[in-house]
């Protein structure tokens, strides 16, 4: 969001107009065409706290992420430069990825991984 004082940019040293400008991208999200019959609500919803005056009623545009990939994603890396090396390790005098597995799995899911998981056919076998 950007506001300043459009007057003063053009010139007018106490002229009364400001300018209020929400920059929206439609990366991850629809933008509705609501957002160009009723804009305050949107600049409303944007910033609630700051600028909840300017309407009583506000609209958020939902921003769509595959949360629980790019957990999955996070978390396999970090798993690689934590343990890496000692599953390597595991693996000589274990002699089996079966035997290490055995070893380390645990019941449950990972609380920032316990989430609607899509199937494998809508972008997990990257």
């Amino acid at each position: 969001m950007r506001i300043y004082e459009k007057g003063m940019q053009l010139g007018s040293k106490w002229h009364p107009w400001v300018r209020w400008e929400l920059e929206l991208h439609s990366v991850d999200r629809v933008i509705p065409w609501d957002v160009l019959l009723e804009p305050g609500k949107y600049v409303a919803g944007a910033y609630p706290n700051a600028t909840g005056w300017i309407q009583e009623e506000m609209s958020r545009i939902r921003t769509i992420q595959n949360t629980a990939q790019i957990s999955y994603d996070y978390m396999t890396a970090c798993t690689s430069i934590s343990y890496g090396k000692h599953i390597n390790v595991m693996l000589e005098i274990e002699g089996s990825a079966e035997k290490v597995i055995e070893k380390l799995i645990r019941d449950g899911v990972p609380k920032r991984l316990d989430l609607p998981i899509p199937a494998k056919n809508e972008g997990w076998d990257k």
